[in-house]
């Protein structure tokens, strides 16, 4: 199997699950479903507005001559911010979904390499901590391109941005999980036992061998 074909095989399990989870979730109570969809509606529409006011403020007034200078510090400190708290939200989740996961010592049971482990869990950690900076990202973007009259290929051009730039604290984040569990001992022996363990009953009971533990 290549190396494509393995990878797509587990973005299938996962969207497997993600279907699954939709199931479920239909079963919930449609008022529960209703109330979150009506919440989270009403703050995007709220952010929307802000934002749109905001920028029509600068727009007009004494602020007129600034605004281009004012706008872009505002855009520099925002995604500022959402680097610095995605990098850590990316690191604190990887590092449960690598090495606290049991999902992870079985794919190490399984014909995967490490690298391929390692990108199948960041993308999951991707989308997992990127979903609420979407969110949030998005009507500051469209209410900017709404004040400023932008033409329509501003909005999809500003997405593939989004796309693009949330991976960077997910890739920074990722290596500083691999980083603290090569150098911090305590945390590389608890999960290399753990692993080594793991592998070892899968290896035996499975595949009739024996995996040899981490030195």
């Amino acid at each position: 199997m290549t190396v494509a074909a393995r990878l797509m095989t587990l973005a299938w399990v996962r969207a497997k699950t993600l279907r699954n989870s939709l199931r479920v979730l239909r079963r919930q109570s449609s008022l529960k479903i209703f109330v979150i969809l009506f919440f989270a509606i009403g703050l995007w529409g709220g952010l929307y507005f802000i934002f749109l006011d905001g920028f029509r403020f600068l727009g007009r007034g004494p602020l007129e001559d600034f605004r281009d200078t004012i706008v872009q510090i505002l855009f520099a400190v925002f995604f500022l911010s959402l680097f610095i708290m995605l990098t850590f939200s990316n690191a604190i989740i990887a590092y449960g979904s690598l090495f606290r996961s049991e999902e992870t010592a079985f794919l190490f049971a399984r014909p995967f390499s490490p690298w391929q482990i390692f990108a199948y869990k960041l993308s999951e950690t991707l989308l997992f901590s990127s979903w609420a900076f979407l969110f949030l990202a998005l009507p500051l973007i469209v209410a900017y391109g709404v004040s400023g009259r932008s033409p329509w290929y501003f909005y999809p051009g500003a997405a593939a941005f989004f796309g693009v730039f949330a991976v960077i604290p997910a890739a920074v984040g990722g290596g500083v999980t691999l980083l603290i569990a090569r150098f911090l001992p305590r945390f590389a022996a608890e999960n290399a036992g753990t692993f080594s363990g793991d592998r070892r009953r899968a290896g035996g009971g499975g595949l009739g061998g024996r995996v040899p533990s981490a030195p």
